[in-house]
């Protein structure tokens, strides 16, 4: 029991559940920690996964660069410079989640409820806080500063697994509820955070799963057509007022292509903005990147006007952060999640839930940088893709086994 709360605990850092929550200092006080009992274990037992072994050296390497170019190209400390790229050493943590999951031995059927669990409670929490327009303070125990948390700011991972995983689970025993599960996530999770990219991606991956097997799958193309269209009209009767500026949001992110002086949304200006700030600078340090400002300098680059965060834009965040070393461990992430489905697409529901999750934070991360900024994160699905993987390669062995055993006792008998 108490390495199964252990797990969770685990979980719940590595899937980001808490960021932007009064509790956002929960994932510093377990992930510190972590990343020091993370450097003994990789210099005393080493790696046994070589493929996670590989990826932990590319990100603190990576780490280390950015911290030196931070403190070469930004008017701050190594110090301040470290404590900024900070995500990228959290990747050592990743050592003590896997050695958690094997001691844990944790069920499918355990993950699932968990999952499901965390998921339902995130959209509950989100959808009242929206609704009743509550936004709350947070106070970090480490510096003291304040901050207003809003409730689009909350994390949306476990959501999204929900989506993918209530999808996954209509396809394969076509009861219609599930879909509707998929679709209550998809829409009112959107509606009303204002999600634009997440809602973009998400329908996307749907649709990518939903046609890999177009003919075994066209009753479930028809039902997922005609139930999308009735919640979507539900919706919009019902959400109209969330619904407007949900439009309004997609016209003004197009005019990023235009000039800056006409977009009327923050988000898409603060873009604009950024990228011909590092555009202007992108030649300094082509190959190591410029790396990662402190928080402290974030809004005094813009002269206080815009808030600076890398994510924002997306591969380029990532040139402009880490170079175009930066930018060859992105396409190595995409080439390494594409030859990935070869060796789970056999495989059952969770673990195919779990890799087209990590397809979704693949492809956002084009816009966003997601899977780069937090290589953590990236490494804790692929962990449990394998853990999961190999339970179910293991049963369906015992499965052809039962299966020979009792032929074998046919054919003896006749």
């Amino acid at each position: 029991m108490i390495y199964y709360l252990i797990f969770v605990l685990l979980f719940v850092v590595n899937f980001r559940v808490l960021e932007y929550t009064p509790l956002m200092d929960v994932d510093k006080l377990v992930g510190m920690p972590m990343v020091a009992l993370g450097v003994w274990q990789f210099f005393v037992y080493g790696v046994k996964l070589s493929e996670i072994k590989a990826w932990i050296i590319c990100f603190v390497i990576v780490g280390l660069i950015s911290a030196v170019a931070g403190s070469i190209f930004f008017p701050q400390t190594l110090k301040d410079s470290f404590a900024a790229s900070n995500n990228f050493f959290l990747v050592l943590s990743i050592l003590p989640f896997i050695t958690v999951v094997r001691i844990s031995r944790i069920s499918k059927k355990s993950f699932e409820r968990l999952i499901v669990f965390i998921g339902w409670m995130a959209l509950t929490v989100k959808t009242m806080l929206f609704t009743f327009n509550i936004t709350l303070n947070y106070t970090s125990f480490f510096t003291g500063n304040s901050t207003q948390l809003i409730p689009k700011q909350f994390p949306t991972e476990l959501i999204t697994i929900c989506i993918i995983y209530y999808f996954f689970k209509y396809l394969k025993t076509q009861n219609i509820v599930y879909l509707g599960y998929s679709l209550i996530f998809l829409i009112g999770s959107n509606i009303f955070f204002v999600l634009r990219q997440e809602f973009s991606v998400e329908l996307l991956v749907l649709v990518i799963i939903l046609f890999k097997d177009i003919k075994r799958n066209a009753t479930s193309i028809f039902s997922f057509i005609i139930i999308a269209l009735v919640l979507v009209l539900f919706a919009t009767s019902f959400f109209a007022d969330n619904l407007e500026p949900l439009i309004a949001h997609f016209s003004e992110s197009l005019k990023i292509f235009g000039s800056a002086s006409k977009i009327q949304d923050n988000s898409a200006e603060a873009r604009v903005e950024q990228f011909v700030y590092f555009l202007s600078r992108a030649y300094d340090s082509p190959i190591f990147g410029l790396g990662i400002p402190r928080e402290g300098l974030k809004t005094n680059l813009f002269a206080g006007q815009q808030a600076f965060n890398m994510a924002d834009m997306g591969i380029l965040g990532i040139y402009f952060g880490s170079g175009f070393i930066g930018v060859i461990v992105y396409i190595f992430q995409i080439r390494f999640v594409y030859r990935l489905y070869k060796k789970i697409k056999k495989n059952g529901l969770l673990v195919n839930t779990l890799y087209f999750y990590l397809v979704y934070v693949t492809i956002y991360s084009i816009g966003s940088a997601k899977v780069f900024i937090y290589p953590a994160h990236f490494l804790a699905v692929i962990v449990l893709i394998f853990y999961f993987k190999q339970k179910e390669d293991k049963a369906a062995e015992v499965i052809v086994d039962d299966a020979v055993a009792q032929t074998n006792a046919r054919l003896v008998s006749s």
